[in-house]
């Protein structure tokens, strides 16, 4: 297994800890979908094999967020450690939920404010900053998981 190390600076902290809470809650509902129809297919009597499996993977997509949830605490303690080993899909969907989740939500809503004047247009480029941050990050950690996806989405 090949081991990655990523920091999470402190000023971003709360955000991946957000989206990473948002992302437990969606995929435990996941769970909860796919056990409800596990349960179907056998009162059914179908073939239970295709679901287990259905369960199973949201099962383990869970345990990986949980996994790292446990890694990174849920007390501001400065910057994050990540140590990724291969679950590297896991942490690159966690920056892209606090980009789509997260952040895009609060620059959207800020935006509806107006007028924009020189105190407002600081929280509009301090929001623009993490939003930037995190898909830079989601990009990054993605061309790792993904080795030469960028190559082909440009040519």
């Amino acid at each position: 297994m090949a081991e990655h190390t990523l920091t999470v600076p402190a000023e971003y902290a709360e955000d991946f800890r957000a989206a990473l809470a948002h992302d437990i809650a969606e995929e435990a509902g996941y769970v909860e979908r796919d056990r409800k129809k596990l349960l179907t297919v056998i009162e059914n009597r179908k073939d239970t094999e295709f679901q287990r499996n259905e369960l199973r993977s949201t099962m383990k997509m869970l345990d990986r967020s949980a996994e790292l949830f446990r890694q990174v605490g849920h007390e501001d303690s400065g910057d994050i450690e990540i140590s990724m080993g291969d679950d590297l899909g896991v942490v690159a969907y966690v920056f892209e939920t606090v980009a789509r989740k997260i952040i895009g939500p609060q620059l959207a809503d800020a935006l509806h404010v107006g007028p924009i004047d020189q105190e407002w247009a600081a929280q509009l480029r301090e929001l623009i900053e993490r939003l930037t941050w995190a898909i830079d990050q989601a990009a990054e950690v993605n061309a790792s998981y993904f080795p030469g996806r960028d190559k082909e989405a440009v040519a």
